[in-house]
């Protein structure tokens, strides 16, 4: 397991409770968690946490609500950011649905 998306997700808290407590495969580069309701107010979570989220290649946080502080705070931590500072809006979420 190289990229691992967990978009579009309201409850950022519970989420990144998870990663924190179960940690991530030691294979994973890529961590994307885009079109949250990610915000400055998660920080403390990403940077207590510092040695799950510094063996990254990258966090993906596109279309969310952090800003310029908490981008440059992201990455501190090691991986590349990508990502914009957001409008502060809610996150556009999206549902995929599928049948085979």
């Amino acid at each position: 397991l190289k990229t691992l998306r967990l978009t579009s997700f309201d409850n950022s808290q519970a989420l990144l409770e998870a990663i924190n407590e179960r940690g991530l495969a030691s294979s994973l580069e890529e961590l994307d968690l885009s079109g949250s309701s990610l915000d400055e107010q998660f920080l403390p979570l990403f940077e207590a946490n510092a040695k799950v989220y510094g063996k990254l290649k990258r966090l993906v946080v596109r279309d969310t609500r952090l800003d310029e502080k908490a981008l440059a705070a992201l990455k501190k931590l090691g991986p590349e950011v990508i990502g914009e500072p957001g409008d502060r809006s809610l996150p556009q979420y999206r549902y995929v649905v599928g049948m085979e």
